[in-house]
């Protein structure tokens, strides 16, 4: 897979975040499983896209990988 820029496919970091919630909404994917299959669509290696997610999509990210025990919690408290 090759490293992708903005101008490749037209693809930027305001149209790969939608194409994602349309494959959430569509297919009932998690929101991992819908940014790789949407890199897969677009042969883009999935460590190369990170930087065409917008915080929202992170954090839901995040919170598909901590309810599928996939990360782990880390509890912030005050020492």
């Amino acid at each position: 897979m090759k490293k992708i820029k903005d101008s490749d496919f037209g693809m930027n970091s305001k149209s790969f975040p939608v194409l994602i919630e349309e494959m959430v909404k569509d297919s009932k994917l998690s929101y991992i499983d819908a940014t790789l299959e949407v890199c897969d669509q677009y042969d883009i290696d999935p460590r190369d896209c990170k930087r065409l997610l917008n915080k929202s999509i992170k954090e839901k990210i995040e919170r598909d990988a901590l309810n599928s025990n996939q990360l782990k919690y880390k509890k912030r408290t005050l020492v």
